[in-house]
This record gives structure tokens, sequence and C-alpha cells, in this order.
């Protein structure tokens, strides 16, 4: 029975330094992966402790303000617009750096910025729970390399609620993980140059002259394999990636089964079962999630060729399992249990060649655990 661990290996310019050059950032944050469904929300929380003291600390008020923020710098605000960090045209004015309406809005960098929503239209519907149909007002967002963007927002009298925009400003059906209220809300992976845009609402009941708000633009940078990744501004590891810490020079580096791009590979027409080991504390993400079990748990991925004819069981006591054909799209899932899952012979998972993708779901996001044994095999018809 052949044995398998994963685990990372040991021990020029990279896209944070070229974001520090083009924003002036000079402090990111540290956080998550999200692929399908799920969110390793590692450092999230640290991260909104470090917004909202700022945003507080700087006040919510028309009084002078210090500029920057976590993870942003620049001008900062004065009074109760801000022009720091933007780089839209036009004076500041009592709204601060946004507009009405998303199209033409003014475009910001990371930074501290405040408005108002007096005055303002309603322009987009409550779809998704997150506190819309009142005034709301837009601003565009400058993501010059690939990274993570999260907006916080505080207001006076109010708690505001925030909208990512996509595209054209196309006003889609909302999900839930696109807007908030109350809380810290990320847009992840945004490709370099991507059209985004943000907008700040408040309730249809927001008195006249009300709805001043303070917004929190925050970015860190997503960097591939070889990347520094121990320094400051912080960055994080592109999915598939996990930091080395234990290195010389902390970089970037492959985690073999973090995502279904790179799975942990098993032939079961060379062996007829494989014992493979995953060791949680590596930086596995919740990358994946199933249709059975709870949410938010580390998870890694499985891909399994066999013969034709053959069946499939994989056993993994205490772990989650989640089966996928022919792609490991979460729309291809076929089985899902706890422990343990069969696909009989009679029902020719290996037909046409095709693997099979295995998600093994670990312990709980936070939570440590001993390393996964998983038996992974071959059932002959």
């Amino acid at each position: 029975m052949a044995r398998h661990t994963v685990e990372p290996p040991g021990g020029g310019r990279s896209p944070a330094a070229v974001l520090h050059r083009a924003w002036g950032v000079g402090r990111g944050t540290v956080g998550e992966k999200a692929y399908d469904g799920g969110a390793d929300m590692h450092g999230v929380y640290r991260l909104a402790r470090v917004a909202v003291a700022g945003l507080w600390l700087a006040g919510c008020g028309g009084g002078p303000a210090g500029g920057g923020g976590a993870g942003g710098s620049g001008g900062g605000t004065t009074g109760a617009a801000s022009t720091g960090g933007s780089t839209g045209a036009g004076p500041p004015s009592s709204v601060g750096p946004f507009a009405d309406g998303c199209e033409g809005a003014p475009v910001l960098g990371p930074g501290v910025y405040t408005g108002s929503l007096a005055g303002a239209a309603p322009s987009l519907p409550d779809g998704a729970g997150c506190g819309f149909g009142g005034p709301d007002r837009f601003a565009a967002v400058e993501v010059p390399v690939r990274a993570d963007v999260l907006a916080y927002a505080v207001g006076e009298g109010f708690v505001p609620s925030l909208r990512w925009l996509q595209g054209a400003c196309a006003v889609a059906p909302v999900q839930p993980a696109e807007c908030s209220q109350g809380w810290p809300l990320w847009r992840l992976d945004v490709p370099a140059g991507a059209p985004l845009a943000i907008a700040v609402g408040g309730p249809a009941d927001l008195g006249p002259g009300a709805g001043a708000f303070r917004l929190e633009i925050t970015v860190r940078p997503v960097v591939p394999a070889g990347t520094p990744c121990g320094g400051a501004p912080a960055v994080r590891c592109e999915p598939g990636t996990v930091c080395d810490l234990a290195a010389d020079v902390p970089v970037c580096v492959p985690l073999e089964g973090d995502v279904c791009a790179a799975p942990v590979e098993v032939d079961l027409a060379a062996a007829a079962s494989e014992v493979l080991t995953f060791d949680w504390s590596k930086g596995f993400a919740d990358a994946h999630r199933g249709a059975c079990g709870p949410a938010r748990r580390r998870d890694a991925v499985v891909s399994v060729r066999g013969p034709a004819e053959a069946g499939l069981r994989v056993a993994a006591p205490g772990a989650g399992l989640v089966v996928r054909r022919p792609t490991c799209l979460a729309a291809d899932e076929v089985a899902c249990g706890d422990g343990e899952v069969i696909l009989p012979a009679a029902e020719a998972p290996f037909a046409g060649g095709e693997a099979v993708f295995v998600v093994v779901e670990g312990p709980a996001v936070g939570e440590t655990a001993p390393p996964q044994s998983v038996v992974v095999e071959r059932l002959d018809p």
C-alpha cells in the first residue's frame, strides 16, 4: 500500500513592490482564500479590528482628520470631504469623492474617505438583505495589480451598507458575499486593471441632512509562487501556494492538493490502494464546499484515476468527503458523505478515462487537528 505525505517544501520585484510604488501603500493585511464558495478567513477579523480602529480614531465628524488608515496612504481627509488617494476630478464637496451614480464616478485608491448620503437618490434595491433601498453614493476603485480589496464604512447615526459592482457598473442580482451592512466587505482576487466600483448606501428613512459616513479601502496583493511573503507590505500567496515562513527568506511555495488545479494525484491502475496524509497545519484553505456537512472547513483535493471497469472507495475517519466528476466544479458533485464514500463498479466512475476528484474536508477554519489519513481504494468488479 503506497503512502504519500502532503506538505510544502522547505525552505525581482514583487507585485507588492509594484503596488507600493503605484499607490504608496505602506502596509497590507493577512487573510483568506476563496474559490467555489468557501473562504479561509484567517486574518479577516484582525484586519477588521485595524480598519475599525483606524476609522473611529480618525473620527466621523467634520473636523480635520489624519489620512492613511490600514493599508492606505495619501492626503487623508479634510473636514467632511476627502481627496486623500483619490484620482477623481473636481474639488472637494460635502458628498466627498463620491457620485450620485455609478457611471463616471471618481476613482479611488487605498485610503480613508469621508462623504455624505444627504441629497442622494436611491439607485440600488436591497436584493440580499444588506440594507440598501435608501440613498446611495458610488466610487470607482483602482486595482493596478492582482489583489484582494477590502472596504469598510462607518456612519453618523446609521450603519452604512456596502456593495461591490463589477464591469460597466452592471447591477445584476446581488449575492450575499457581494454586499454587507456593518461588516468589512472583501472582493477577492481582483485581476489587475479590472473595473470595480463600490456603493455606499443608507436606509430609506434616513433623515434630511443626515448620512455622513467614512469609507476605508484596503488592498492586499495576491502573488504567485516564488514571491517573498514574510515582510511588509503584506501579501497573500495565490491559491495553491502558501507562505513558507520556515525558510531563511519566506516565499510563496506550492502546496500540493490545496486547489483543484494542483491536486494530489492517485493512480489505482498501478496500485489497488493508496494512503495519503494531509497535515492541516501547513496552510490548507477553506477552498471548496460540498452539499453535505458544515461549511468553513479546511480541505484538500485528490485526483483519482483507475481502470474503466473499477469502482472507488475513499475512507477518512472524522473527515467530510465530496466526490466530483468529470470536473472539479461544484456543479459536478456526485457524492458527499462523512468518513466514507463508495462509488460501486456498476456506476463506472472511471469510464472514459476521466479523473474522479475527491475533496477531503478537515477541521474548521481556526481550529487545530492532527494530520488526516485518507485511504483511496480500487473496487474490482
